[in-house]
């Protein structure tokens, strides 16, 4: 009996072991998706948690392009508002700087108009004051030297020819 014991016994013993090599082996399976759920959910709960850093980012850059954009529209509108406005003035500069040169240069020219003008006729007289200045000296010199009448007359005569 003994040998029947035995034969039975490693029968059993073996297959005891086949089912714990198959209970260790469901419970290994039986881990392995545990694990695989802990890390499908580990990565769902990464992916969310990027997903709403990601949407933070995209919210603050939007609002700082805003901002910035809108910062850039009030300036270019100020320098627009401002570069009118100085415009504005600068006519207003020019048109009054302009007005006062031409009074200016009207005065000026009133000025030297009168001024010349005096010039002007004395110059137009002198042909006339000449002729007399030599008429007169041409008068003199008959009176001073009786016999030279004709000679003082042909030199009188080519003065005059000579300035025409």
């Amino acid at each position: 009996m003994n040998s029947k014991l035995t034969d039975f016994d490693v029968k059993r013993s073996l297959q005891d072991t086949g089912y714990v090599a198959l209970g260790v082996g469901v419970i290994g399976f039986q881990q392995a998706q545990k694990s695989a759920r802990w890390a499908r959910d580990e990565l769902a709960r990464a992916r969310g948690q990027a997903g709403e850093m990601v949407g933070k980012v995209r919210e603050n850059a939007d609002q700082q392009i805003k901002s910035a954009q809108s910062n850039v529209e009030a300036k270019t509108r100020d320098a627009r508002q401002r570069t009118a406005s100085l415009r504005g003035e600068l006519r207003t500069r020019v048109e009054s700087l302009g007005d006062e040169v031409r009074g200016r240069a009207d005065g000026l020219s009133t000025q030297a108009k009168a001024r010349l003008e005096p010039v002007v006729d004395q110059l137009q007289q002198l042909p006339d004051q000449a002729a007399k200045a030599v008429e007169t000296g041409r008068s003199r010199v008959q009176t001073l030297v009786p016999g030279r009448e004709t000679s003082a007359s042909s030199a009188a005569g080519r003065a005059s020819a000579s300035s025409n």
